[in-house]
């Protein structure tokens, strides 16, 4: 593909297009693992009391979503990958490239869990400035076929030198989509137990979610896009420490 400058315009632009092309397939990998982890946590929300257990029942949910949900994203990057290569991806290649790296997937999203979960503890914000030092490390696992440490690393040598370029960025695309997302879902479930009970079920709040999720897809694909612009990016690499 053609360059990307690094500047929000003109990567939304390729992030749209890469969405739009793709969107379907995307779906797929994102139902795939988005549903059954919905599931879960749904299934789990009815053998316990959240109110009674906010702390534990929010401990899991973020652990569930943290360590699988993130798969996801992984699949699509691979998608990804070839897709800005030139070649066409597919939804079984997608998945036999991810299981082929699945270890450093899931190493990779229990350390951004862990890294993350401190700085949230820590009055909350560092919490984001840890996502967003590691936002690439999924991204070079898949493109660059790093393992975990390796990609953990080069995520944050991507991103010093730019760092808060790089958080604005991600703040712009993220924010919305997520809290807004989070407010029409929180609609829409007061409704659905008002107007129809018999839908507050957690297999219906599974479908739900999944489905008003999926906006968030854009927000997968331009972390992708921002990962292959600071690629091109002229600065030298170095040896930086986690």
């Amino acid at each position: 593909m053609s360059p990307t400058p690094f500047q929000l315009e003109p990567m939304l632009k390729r992030t749209w297009e890469l969405f739009y092309r793709h969107w379907l397939l995307f779906f797929a990998i994102h139902l795939t693992v988005s549903f059954p982890v919905n599931a879960l946590v749904g299934i789990i929300s009815t053998r316990v009391n959240p109110a009674e257990n906010l702390l534990q029942f929010f401990l899991f949910s973020g652990a569930i979503g943290g360590l699988f949900g993130m798969v996801a994203p992984a699949a699509i990057f691979a998608a990804l990958s070839r897709a800005w290569s030139g070649a066409t991806p597919t939804y079984g290649q997608t998945w036999f490239v991810t299981m082929d790296r699945i270890g450093s997937v899931m190493l990779v999203n229990f350390c951004v869990f862990i890294f993350s979960s401190a700085g949230f503890t820590m009055c909350i914000f560092p919490g984001f400035l840890v996502l967003a030092a590691l936002a690439f490390s999924l991204c070079a696992v898949m493109d660059e076929d790093h393992d975990a440490w390796v990609a953990l690393d080069r995520s944050v040598i991507l991103v010093r030198s730019r760092f808060w370029v790089v958080f604005g960025y991600l703040a712009l695309v993220f924010a919305p989509l997520y809290f807004g997302i989070a407010f029409v879902l929180l609609i829409l479930s007061a409704i659905i137990a008002l107007v129809v009970p018999a839908l507050d079920h957690w297999l219906a709040g599974a479908v739900l979610q999944t489905l008003i999720s999926a906006p968030t897809l854009f927000a997968v694909v331009f972390v992708f896009v921002m990962f292959k612009t600071l690629q091109r990016e002229p600065e030298p690499l170095q040896e930086s420490s986690i």
